[in-house]
């Protein structure tokens, strides 16, 4: 829930999920989340609390899905991570974000990555 919003994304899909009929007993609200990770692994937690053993699926924007699936292996969930529409107009901006993020996983390798890609470039670009 960002400091704009009057209502978290866990209450948001309650409310949806409860206008389409889901019963409320099978709900698990997640609300105290303020990172996609966070969000996994507490998801993790409560499912583990009421029992659950068997596989879980993860519901998230489509362009967030690759990352969240990244996240939710490393942390070694038994998840599937599926992916919801996205307003067209929205996905370039996405996209960079996502980008941005998943760099920021591992960053001393993809640092040298960017580095060698650069001086690979400078050599065949300077190279007569």
């Amino acid at each position: 829930q960002g400091p704009d919003e009057a209502v978290s994304e866990a209450a948001a899909m309650r409310d949806y999920l409860l206008r389409r009929g889901v019963p409320d007993d099978l709900i698990v609200l997640e609300d105290r989340a303020t990172t996609t990770e966070q969000n996994l692994s507490y998801s993790a937690e409560l499912l583990a609390d009421r029992g659950w053993t068997g596989r879980a699926v993860a519901v998230t924007n489509n362009f967030h899905v690759f990352r969240a699936a990244v996240l939710a292996r490393r942390l070694k969930l038994r998840m599937q991570i599926i992916g919801a529409p996205t307003a067209w107009y929205f996905l370039p901006s996405a996209f960079l974000r996502e980008f941005a993020a998943l760099l920021t996983h591992n960053p001393v390798v993809h640092t040298v990555t960017c580095g060698l890609l650069v001086g690979l470039h400078l050599l065949l670009t300077l190279t007569p």
